[in-house]
């Protein structure tokens, strides 16, 4: 989405070119970079998934589609209709550092080299009974230029 928000990419093609246009992650769509790709094409058909339409902001996911929704699925009826692969999600709030220093703001983990923040999930997994040898995980990095593996020092 950021690529095709700048004009130097989005003016290489007519606003009407695409028929069909998908918008994953759209509840991010009230961000200004989603806005202005939004008003800039006009494909016959737009196509929003997410996971988390209700916004903590209020913006209203809903009116970009004029409120027509193909199917509404929670999370609690996925599950219960076997829609979903199970998994175990752990929400970890804060992180000790080696000096000691307890970091309270989540955003301030991004700070870790990666190998810190692979071990302290591997420790926290453990903690809830998911040894690290017998765990498999999936992470996302939001501003990696390039993915990397990463593997318990």
């Amino acid at each position: 989405m950021q690529t095709l928000s700048r004009d130097e990419h989005a003016t290489l093609f007519d606003p009407s070119h695409f028929d069909f246009i998908i918008i994953d992650e759209v509840h991010r769509a009230g961000a200004p970079s989603y806005q202005r790709i939004m008003a800039r094409w006009t494909p016959r058909f737009w196509l929003g998934m997410t996971a988390s339409p209700d916004r903590p902001d209020g913006f209203d996911i809903y009116a970009l589609f004029d409120h027509h929704i193909a199917a509404d699925i929670r999370l609690q009826t996925a599950m219960a209709e076997s829609l979903l692969c199970p998994f175990h999600y752990f929400g970890v709030a804060d992180v000790t550092l080696v000096s000691g220093e307890e970091l309270e703001d989540v955003k301030d983990a991004r700070y870790l080299p990666i190998g810190l923040r692979v071990n302290y999930l591997l420790e926290k997994a453990a903690f809830y009974g998911f040894p690290a040898h017998a765990s498999k995980g999936l992470s996302s990095a939001r501003r990696e230029k390039k993915p990397r593996h990463s593997r318990p020092k």
